[in-house]
């Protein structure tokens, strides 16, 4: 082996070694370790992540914002919802417009309130109706929480709903 062809692999060696790692490469995110572990965050692609104990939790993937923190007793599913009344939405994914549908044992007026993926409210109404109607068309796409809060009997239940464009 001459004295270039060795000169040469010493020269592009590490270049191709480096090649092999995972990196990634992001215009703003985080890269924190230490001797144990590793953690990288990019911002990017919006999430929801949904705790009931611990709003300081490690999530995967990209990120954006923080996650929606649900706090203890709220109701998170339609199967343990109060007996009083019931809450649905249709369609859902919806485009512009999607019904809320409420079933009571006695006429109540109910709260709503729509939260985006970074928890800020972007829509609160009430209603007394059993059929409501939210408009979404000045919505952008993407994921939502639906508060539904009973106001005479102060219980509430939160419903996902999902924004599409066709």
């Amino acid at each position: 082996m001459t004295k270039e062809t060795l000169f040469s692999l010493l020269l592009f060696a590490p270049g191709i070694l480096a090649a092999q790692q995972q990196k990634v490469f992001s215009s703003a995110g985080l890269d924190c370790s230490d001797r144990k572990q590793q953690i990288t965050a990019t911002l990017g692609e919006p999430f929801i992540t949904v705790t009931t104990e611990n709003p300081h939790m490690i999530t995967e993937g990209f990120q954006q914002g923080s996650p929606l923190v649900i706090p203890p007793g709220i109701v998170l599913d339609r199967e343990n919802q109060p007996n009083d009344w019931n809450a649905m939405l249709f369609p859902n994914p919806a485009t512009d417009w999607v019904q809320v549908s409420f079933q009571s044992k006695k006429q109540q007026t109910y709260r709503l309130r729509l939260i985006n993926a970074l928890g800020v409210v972007v829509l609160e109404t009430e209603t007394a109706n059993e059929l409501y109607q939210l408009d979404l068309r000045d919505f952008s796409t993407g994921q939502y929480w639906l508060s539904v809060q009973s106001t005479d009997l102060m219980e509430s239940t939160w419903l996902p709903l999902s924004k599409v464009q066709l």
